[in-house]
């Protein structure tokens, strides 16, 4: 979801990156943490998350990427 690509449009990509957001502040940490590292890993590859094109998708994923950092440091 996060490639961009013409399947998936800025505005696909932002609702994506929210969600991941809203994840990762709103699920039990015990159900979501082992999933962090990986989609820390995915929000800074080239050409996703935090390097898109489009500034908005770029401002989410910051945002999303904040959200899995505080929960990749909380402890069980």
């Amino acid at each position: 979801m996060l490639d961009p690509g013409a399947e998936n449009t800025p505005t696909v990509r932002i609702a994506a990156l929210k969600c991941l957001a809203t994840l990762a502040r709103t699920v039990p940490h015990i159900s979501i943490h082992s999933h962090a590292n990986r989609v820390l890993r995915a929000l800074a590859t080239r050409s996703r998350g935090i390097d898109d094109p489009k500034r908005q998708v770029r401002v989410e994923a910051v945002d999303a990427r904040e959200a899995f950092f505080v929960l990749s440091a909380q402890k069980g």
